[in-house]
């Protein structure tokens, strides 16, 4: 697969200088998503490509909506406990959210998912089979793969400072690279 690593980083610098001009507050952190077109991607063979090197990733296929999405790495992990797990995840998730900057609309994705993970249905039962994992274990995504009617997206997401804007320019170049050697192997 060929990407135009060049146009993608110039939308990318747009994409940050947009938000800069609409953001007064430089001292806030941000979640920023960029989503770009890719070329038609097999995205259930990510799952098995050698470039996969982490083992934290949400894949998620509805045969039937034509969507399909990968979630790899994380730039946040919300684990909770006990009854209250869905109202304390719920409310991180809505604190994410007021700081949450993207260019899906511009896309027209309004299915893509922010953050992916579970609850366990019966937080109180105690078993060994499941007491490694959290009542509630949620994760934003570094990246994601998403494949709909609408096409195939690559996404990027970072939290950031506004003044930290070189930092988060090499860290979505890195991406670039992970995305090119991932498809590569397919």
């Amino acid at each position: 697969m060929q990407l135009n690593n060049k146009f993608i980083k110039s939308e990318f610098n747009n994409f940050l200088s947009s938000i800069q001009k609409e953001t007064k507050q430089n001292n806030i952190k941000y979640l920023i998503s960029f989503a770009f077109n890719i070329p038609h991607i097999n995205i259930s063979s990510l799952t098995n490509s050698n470039n996969l090197k982490t083992k934290n990733y949400f894949y998620w296929k509805i045969e039937s909506e034509n969507e399909e999405f990968i979630g790899l790495n994380s730039v946040l992990n919300i684990n909770e406990f006990g009854e209250d797990r869905i109202n304390k995840t719920a409310h991180i998730i809505n604190n994410v959210e007021s700081n949450f900057i993207s260019n899906w609309d511009e896309l027209g994705l309004n299915n893509l998912p922010l953050v992916m993970g579970g609850y366990k249905f019966a937080p109180n039962q105690k078993s060994e089979l499941w007491e490694d994992f959290s009542d509630a274990d949620w994760f934003v995504p570094n990246y994601i793969f998403y494949k709909c009617e609408k096409g195939a997206f690559a996404v990027f997401n970072s939290f950031i400072y506004l003044e930290e804007k070189d930092h988060i320019i090499d860290s979505f170049k890195s991406f670039l690279e992970i995305l090119s050697d991932l498809t590569d192997d397919l």
